[in-house]
């Protein structure tokens, strides 16, 4: 492991936040950890952000996981934040930058050094619900849980499809182009979702301060490259296309909004819950939250969906360890 020395940002009573930068699959990622300041610790938590944002925007689901006992970390993902900045490829997927992500996330908690004998969960959101997926159909795995915000289903059939017409064109295009012909045929139709809208981002909250902050923020909601959908693309296929290792799947806590049009107003996620517990998970536990868009962690209720979730993380990690 390579990094340069830590920052720490915050020393409050009861947790620890620190940044650094660490070498993982031989990429610089900047990474957050937020460590709980008391004796007892209930288990390590890794957090993976979205598509277009970065590990800024959970700062405080890692503050309120770490005051409840949980040591808990994220890096700002391959082609987004900052780094992405580094290496100057922001909204940018290189030719298997996919497995490349994969590979480094299941490198980051053993490159931490944290305790082998605490139990281990990863939580994603949106996009890093996928990637949580595709860590699963590694074995071994680290994971005693898994939690998903904001997830979708999709038929690996027509992905497959989508795929072969990006394969026929990508000698034709040029990939690290903004993928202007794509991106509005996906994310205008979650924007037009929302019928008394303010901004184009308004499907993703009912916090309008948090919608504010998000276009503001230049490392949020940019448009991404056909490079970036072409490796997303392949990436999701594989999570609904191969198979688990049945036994390696652990319990799941899923969240979604009823308002969400990334999982078609929930309706997605159901899917994915029966998807999921064919697959053989020992347990699937979905909440859907009334009135709540797609990033239900920045929403108007989040303190009801970090309780749900803690409380989740409590009752079946905690116990089943």
């Amino acid at each position: 492991m390579t990094s340069s020395h830590n920052q720490l940002l915050n020393n409050s009573k009861n947790v620890r936040e620190i940044t650094r930068w660490m070498s993982l699959n031989g990429i610089p990622h900047f990474t957050r950890i937020w460590e709980p300041n008391q004796s007892t610790v209930k288990g390590c938590i890794q957090l993976i952000h979205g598509m277009v944002e970065h590990s800024g925007n959970y700062q405080h689901v890692g503050h309120a996981l770490a005051q409840n006992g949980w040591i808990t970390f994220m890096t700002d993902l391959i082609g987004h934040g900052e780094t992405a900045k580094r290496t100057d490829t922001l909204g940018h997927f290189n030719n298997q930058d996919w497995n490349k992500l994969i590979q480094s996330q299941l490198q980051l908690k053993p490159s931490l050094a944290l305790p082998n004998h605490l139990p281990s969960v990863v939580m994603g959101h949106s996009m890093g619900t996928f990637i949580c997926q595709n860590m699963m159909k590694h074995t071994p795995h680290p994971f005693n849980g898994m939690v998903l915000i904001g997830p979708t289903y999709e038929s690996s059939h027509i992905l497959s499809l989508v795929l072969a017409l990006f394969k026929w064109i990508k000698p034709f295009i040029n990939l690290e182009a903004p993928a202007s012909l794509i991106h509005p045929q996906i994310f205008g139709r979650y924007e037009t979702s929302v019928h008394s809208r303010q901004t184009a981002f308004d499907w993703l909250s009912h916090d309008s301060t948090f919608v504010t902050d998000y276009i503001n923020d230049p490392l949020c909601g940019m448009l991404p490259t056909y490079g970036f959908y072409f490796e997303l693309c392949e990436g999701i296929i594989s999570c609904f296309k191969n198979s688990y290792i049945h036994h390696a799947i652990p319990p799941i806590f899923i969240g979604c909004g009823d308002q969400d049009p990334v999982s078609n107003f929930s309706r997605k996620t159901h899917q994915l819950k029966r998807h999921l517990e064919k697959a053989g998970a020992p347990s699937v536990d979905l909440t859907i939250y009334k009135n709540d868009r797609h990033q239900i962690l920045s929403s108007n209720s989040r303190s009801n969906v970090m309780s749900d979730i803690i409380e989740w993380l409590d009752h079946h990690i905690e116990r089943s360890y």
